[in-house]
């Protein structure tokens, strides 16, 4: 999805505001890493349930920007330090209130990493998402994890197929 000159005004806006000039869509899945705020592997494999996984994330952040060797968005910084919030005392509430504040959402990708974004960009880029996909891999009882390595044993075996094919030729 490119910016362009027949765009729409808040796309537009949206656009320049999160200072990028496309979001490439693979898949259905859309590649929101040049404009996210943040990009980060939960501690726990993403579930059909958004409030459980949210839980999870809001714990993983808080509990990571304690650190502070950890980089933390400029913009979660300038938040807590207006709310008068030390890194070291970082709780789960206080990252739902920062993203409710900030209007941040995660977006949950295919790959299982979490990417904090815009919640207006990412709810003008239609996708069906990671929890509509681990509903999927739920019903047919199969991880996440399992799911991306069974992929990837399928694609190297077809490939190594087609390029044996190729040198015998």
């Amino acid at each position: 999805i490119k910016l362009r000159n027949n765009c729409s005004p808040e796309m537009k806006q949206l656009f320049e505001k999160n200072g990028i000039t496309e979001i490439r869509v693979r898949d259905g899945d859309p590649d929101f890493s040049k404009a996210a705020k943040y990009i980060f592997e939960p501690s726990e494999a993403m579930t059909s349930n958004r409030n459980d996984n949210y839980d999870v994330y809001y714990t993983d952040l808080a509990n990571t920007w304690k650190n502070p060797e950890e980089a933390v968005p400029e913009e979660a910084l300038q938040y807590l330090a207006n709310k008068n919030i030390s890194r070291e005392n970082l709780v789960n509430s206080d990252i739902t209130e920062m993203f409710s504040d900030l209007s941040w959402t995660p977006h949950e990708a295919a790959d299982g990493k979490i990417y904090l974004v815009d919640k207006a960009l990412h709810s003008k880029i239609s996708h069906a998402g990671g929890v509509a996909q681990a509903a999927v891999l739920e019903k047919i009882e199969i991880g996440t994890k399992q799911f991306y390595e069974l992929v990837s044993a399928t694609v190297t075996s077809v490939y190594g197929t087609m390029m044996a094919g190729v040198a015998a030729q």
